[in-house]
């Protein structure tokens, strides 16, 4: 039980006071007029201070959420209060106090979402690691005729599941709303208590979910840590140690094994240091086995080799020789004036100063701003000196990549990852992933053309209508439209400039100046890679394997065929910004005008979240948009039928509908204000529970929105086959089935006449008669 405090009146607690206590019946509310409290709950943990309301969201539970505790010498004024109803009159005392109350709350849930998303992306890293390390092990030992050894709890290791039901779509908007100013939300809130009334509950009923979601994370972290390494006979890491250092050096597959030790013991350190500074969760690990294991690995003959697999690394000493004085290299190599090089030493010397400091007061946001144009002005002329050479300094090269400018704001450790980092330019089996570097190269070069701008204009209709304006000559146009380096500074303005502070998030307090203090974690771990991007791409195609086709005219009259509808698979291009961030943007869903083209996606080369979260909303966004772009005009219009029609034509007359039960219809009417009257984010979150839950045979969408995925976004072949069992989904897939066996018959009566003509058939048909056959 907590200490008894003077109802109505300002209490002065002592530093380490438990102020409240969980699970005690709540007495009263305390506003933190001074001082810090931590509040906690089993493995949460959050700093609150001043202007924060102690137990008022534990009010709508009953009972205190949290244990409330003075971490230093605190001053609270204490409101007597026992119930909701007394919420209200709380409020009424001050016309700030519902601002106060919503702005403690954003900024509560957005660490708790923070915190959820890194422990749920790293459980899902836990997993896969347990489980490809487990294979793999078994494979190679299995190869050789060499003993495998059982272990049962890596073998039934299940992969995460929620136990609590999660808002997922609410998500980012409490992430915008703790980046609003505190004086906006106090004078929104003035206007009334009602309104305030409403938000407060709708964020507190959210707390106690959340909540104990990261708990239940964080033991499935544990566990999975336990399983990793522990001082027993089925420790994962001990066992293929053990089988690295017996194994033949001479094997071909050693070498597997002794990468395999290296990242177990990466995973070992991630985790660990996640659940204990992020978490305060303590671990046993003994770090002196751990390297000990790793060290008498590494002394088999072949470890040479094994570093030269691993990549061409460079040590700390060699990172700190190349990247001392980092700025100044960066700043010589622009070769621009001395009084730019000298300001923008001084924005920096501000930006370590307050770095610390998410302030949103008008003189800290003009001096943000003021540095976002310094530095893309020293990126300009950074690249265009760069695209001039054959080789730029490490100092640089990170600065085009990742936004890196000054070695004082990582940590050694950090700047050796950074430094380290694999190149993202690189193509696996689906998207090309484009650092930012590498993509406005591939313009200089002439082999992309710029990205649309924010107002939806492709490059060369933005020139055209400047000419037509007479703001440019016919020689400037000829210019514009030829020159590269004219293009490249065109998608610095407009594409990345802009699209930069969209998945960062952070949308008041941005900087595009990368510091270590914004990470959490290894920056190995937050780093997209081209396969981290791709292996969650495959898994959505393993579903819908339709994703990135599209219907196209096709003739070959050499070969006597003059006009034919064909699928072709266009995947589209990944271009990351250089940034952490939370958000992916779908830029482009082809590129100009033509339909045979790829599409632009946008994601933060360091990730904060859930990776498979964020690419499930990303393709959805692209089905929406792809769509709209093949139907022009007739996008919403339901003589025409489509995806986008049918889906606006069951939303607009969703009350109408004979196949919506009443309960079924307020459902639909709440997802709608959770998607803020959008069709397209409507689809979004149907498009995800399809994607995730009924794939599976778990129904989450009613017999409408199931019906228009069915014919729209089928799945796969193998899943089509397991659902015949089903009623449900064999009903909604009567419509696909349908249209989808007159295809087979179609291009099945093709084959016979090309067989009977001896046609030497394209590359082209053939594919598409797959893609309708076999898939």
């Amino acid at each position: 039980m907590g200490i008894i405090l003077k109802k109505n009146a300002v209490n002065q607690i002592s530093a380490n006071t438990i102020i409240y206590k969980s699970g005690d019946a709540i007495e009263s509310v305390a506003l933190i007029l001074k001082g810090r409290v931590v509040i906690a709950k089993n493995n949460v943990k959050m700093t609150v201070s001043s202007g924060y309301f102690l137990g008022l969201a534990d009010l709508y539970e009953g009972a205190y959420l949290f244990d409330s505790i003075a971490c230093e010498e605190v001053m609270l004024f204490v409101f007597d209060a026992k119930n909701i109803q007394d919420i209200e009159s709380i409020l009424s005392v001050n016309k700030d106090y519902s601002g106060l109350v919503i702005g403690s709350l954003n900024n509560q849930l957005n660490q708790l979402v923070n915190n959820y998303e890194l422990i749920s992306s790293k459980a899902d890293d836990i997993y896969r690691t347990i489980k490809n390390a487990l294979n793999l092990y078994k494979d190679i030992q299995n190869s050789y005729g060499s003993k495998v050894y059982q272990l049962p709890l890596a073998e039934n290791l299940v992969e995460y599941e929620e136990t609590e039901k999660m808002n997922h779509a609410f998500m980012p908007y409490i992430k915008q709303s703790a980046q609003l100013p505190l004086e906006l939300i106090k004078n929104y809130y003035s206007y009334g208590v009602e309104m305030a009334l409403y938000d407060i509950e709708e964020r507190a009923t959210l707390l106690m979910p959340m909540v104990k979601e990261i708990n239940t994370l964080s033991n499935y972290l544990e566990q999975g840590l336990l399983i990793l390494f522990n001082h027993g006979s089925d420790c994962l890491y001990k066992i293929v140690a053990v089988a690295a250092k017996e194994n033949d050096t001479r094997n071909k597959r050693y070498s597997e094994l002794v990468i395999l030790v290296k990242q177990l013991l990466d995973e070992i350190k991630s985790v660990s240091e996640l659940l204990t500074k992020r978490l305060g969760i303590a671990v046993e690990v003994d770090q002196q086995v751990l390297e000990t294991l790793y060290s008498d690995v590494m002394n088999g003959e072949n470890k040479e080799e094994v570093k030269l697999q691993e990549g061409s690394k460079k040590s700390p000493v060699e990172t700190q020789q190349l990247l001392k004085n980092s700025c100044n290299q960066i700043l010589q190599f622009s070769k621009l004036e001395s009084s730019f090089c000298d300001e923008f030493r001084g924005m920096l010397e501000w930006l370590d100063k307050t770095k610390e400091n998410m302030s949103t007061d008008t003189e800290t946001r003009n001096k943000r701003k003021h540095l976002t144009e310094l530095f893309f002005k020293l990126y300009k002329a950074v690249f265009l000196n760069a695209a001039k050479q054959s080789d730029s300094p490490l100092a640089v090269e990170l600065f085009l990549k990742y936004g890196f400018v000054d070695e004082r704001f990582f940590e050694l450790e950090q700047l050796v990852e950074l430094a380290n980092l694999e190149d993202a330019t690189k193509q696996e089996n689906y998207c090309n992933v484009f650092n930012i570097k590498d993509w406005l190269m591939q313009i200089y070069e002439g082999k992309k053309e710029p990205s649309k701008n924010e107002f939806d204009m492709e490059y060369t209709d933005m020139i055209r209508r400047q000419l037509k304006t007479h703001e440019i000559t016919p020689e400037q146009e000829r210019e514009c439209l030829n020159n590269t380096e004219i293009k490249v500074i065109y998608e610095i303005d407009n594409m990345f400039r802009y699209n930069m502070r969209l998945v960062n998030g952070k949308i008041t307090t941005f900087v595009p100046v990368l510091m270590g203090t914004e990470m959490i974690g290894h920056i190995k771990d937050s780093y997209l890679s081209a396969k981290k991007i791709n292996d969650e791409i495959e898994k959505v195609l393993l579903i819908d394997y339709s994703l990135f086709y599209r219907e196209m005219m096709y003739s070959n009259p050499e070969k006597g065929i003059t006009r034919e509808v064909v699928m072709k698979e266009y995947f589209p291009d990944v271009i990351m910004m250089p940034t952490v961030g939370s958000k992916a943007i779908m830029w482009q869903e082809i590129t100009g005008k033509k339909r045979a083209s790829e599409g632009r996606f946008i994601l933060p080369a360091m990730l904060e979240g859930r990776l498979s979260d964020m690419i499930l909303q990303l393709l959805g966004r692209f089905r929406w948009e792809l769509c709209r772009a093949v139907q022009g005009m007739s996008w919403n219009d339901i003589k025409h039928k489509s995806l986008t029609s049918e889906y606006c034509d069951f939303i607009q007359f969703f009350r109408k509908n004979r196949d919506l039960s009443e309960e079924k219809k307020e459902k639909v009417k709440a997802q709608l204000q959770k998607s803020r009257n959008s069709s397209k984010e409507f689809f979004v979150l149907d498009y995800e529970n399809w994607i995730r839950y009924e794939s599976t045979g778990s129904v989450r969408l009613n017999k409408v929105a199931r019906e228009i995925l069915a014919m729209y976004c089928p799945f796969s072949k193998e899943i089509r086959e397991s659902m015949l069992t089903r009623p449900m989904f064999e009903q909604a897939m009567l419509r696909f089935n349908r249209e989808h066996a007159k295809k087979i018959k179609e291009w099945e009566m093709k084959s016979v006449y090309w067989k009977k003509d001896n046609l030497d058939v394209p590359e082209e048909l053939l594919k598409t008669k797959a893609y309708y056959v076999e898939m």
